[in-house]
């Protein structure tokens, strides 16, 4: 089915069936590994047929698979040079709000 993820092929539906701790799920609108609307509606629909609720999720604006926000790096970019912008920006590299977002659910 590929809802999860592009490069593989998964079918995570019945692993999702049987979630019962909290969940928050993140998403980035500009990932290119993982089928953001696919996931967002297969994960919507399982855990509230199966009236999870604990559920969350969260989908960041121009946030690539690693939720660096796509606006400060570029296709010319190295993994170096991000891993290098990381180190020296920290938080400030990622899209606005994600690292608030995942320490507001600990």
């Amino acid at each position: 089915m590929g809802i999860c993820c592009k490069n593989y092929k998964t079918d995570i539906e019945e692993d999702l069936a049987h979630i019962i701790v909290p969940v928050l799920a993140v998403f980035g609108d500009a990932d290119e590994n993982v089928g953001v609307p696919e996931s967002l509606h297969t994960f919507g629909q399982i855990f509230s047929e199966n009236n999870h609720q604990n559920y969350k999720s969260s989908l960041f604006k121009d946030a690539s698979h690693t939720f660096i926000d796509i606006n400060k790096i570029s296709e010319e970019d190295t993994v170096e040079d991000i891993l290098h912008r990381i180190i020296h920006q920290g938080k400030n590299t990622f899209v606005l709000d994600f690292i608030a977002e995942i320490l507001e659910h600990f």
